[in-house]
């Protein structure tokens, strides 16, 4: 989203966590490292991949947009956790069925004004996914009337607009505070992908090392946490019926965090079972969620309380 931003100047940029490829990997990067992040559908016609748009709303509208990025689930169109630039929310996300969840709007730093216009960068993808949950609220019977024809087209592809930001910003990630953009007033315990690493520790054995982070405005009480891996170089196989993972532990205990402190836990490494063989190299599917010790008890904000990576040991 902040590539999106800097290449069109407009005050706000969107992405979708749904509609993004593969992670960057740490170290040097090439443009295809850059191209796969976005690998977005091409279109012969344009002979261009998708690219970004500038859309034109009212602050009642970017309001109610982001009302409904956070209601999307409630259309039954998915479209994964929102990556925003420009702007800081505060939502709930234990809102009730028809509440908006969205509590407050900050745009480079000041409250949203209703009738003020902003321009919000976005791309043909997550365009199109709005217009459809826009449509199948309507359906639901929630009251909404965006605007969302004043489009302006840049031709600029997703991921030239990345690259472009890559160039000048030659060392990525230090500047990137992970879910500090968007944040939940109750507790909000998250593990992002980059949380997620294989490495040996002190003691030379080989561990996974999970970061926890309370993304949310108030602190929290005691988490468990379970950790779980593919058979090695299995990955072909993700989200399909033939997927199989092993436990790799389960019932970690994560300690209660302030609101913004976020904690390490090493898990040791397993290959049980114990017949099967351990290549030199291996790629693997790691995943872990945070989760309430409490039977029955949900995750205020289930979006982002576990995530799934490749990790090459």
């Amino acid at each position: 989203a902040d590539a999106y931003r800097a290449a069109t100047g407009s005050a706000i940029a969107m992405e979708s966590g749904q509609l993004v490829g593969v992670g960057l990997h740490p170290g040097a990067l090439t443009t295809l490292d850059i191209a796969n992040v976005a690998p977005h559908i091409f279109n012969p016609a344009t002979d261009l991949s998708w690219t970004l748009k500038k859309l034109s709303l009212k602050g009642r509208d970017l309001r109610a947009l982001l009302n409904i990025s956070l209601l999307a689930d409630t259309a039954g169109i998915p479209i994964g956790w929102i990556s925003i630039s420009g702007s800081t929310i505060t939502y709930s996300a234990a809102s009730s069925a028809g509440a908006s969840p969205v509590r407050r709007i900050e745009v480079q730093g000041s409250p949203i004004v209703d009738e003020q216009t902003y321009t919000v960068t976005l791309h043909d993808g997550l365009l199109l996914a709005l217009r459809l949950i826009v449509g199948e609220l309507k359906k639901l019977g929630f009251p909404t009337s965006i605007d969302l024809s004043q489009i302006e087209e840049t031709g600029i592809e997703t991921w030239v607009a990345m690259l472009q930001y890559a160039k000048a910003n030659p060392t990525l990630g230090s500047s990137f505070a992970v879910g500090s953009r968007m944040r939940a007033v109750e507790p909000d315990l998250s593990i992002y992908g980059p949380a997620i690493q294989i490495a040996k520790n002190k003691t030379g054995s080989q561990v996974v090392y999970v970061t926890v982070q309370n993304s949310g405005l108030e602190p929290s009480s005691e988490r468990l946490l379970k950790v779980w891996r593919s058979p090695p170089n299995d990955v072909v196989l993700d989200d399909t019926a033939s997927q199989k993972f092993f436990t790799v532990a389960n019932g970690v205990a994560v300690p209660p965090l302030a609101a913004g402190e976020r904690v390490t836990i090493e898990v040791p490494w397993s290959l049980e079972p114990k017949a099967e063989a351990e290549p030199a190299q291996a790629v693997y599917t790691i995943g872990a969620q945070v989760y309430s010790p409490v039977n029955g008890v949900k995750e205020a904000n289930e979006k982002n309380n576990s995530a799934v990576v490749h990790r090459k040991l």
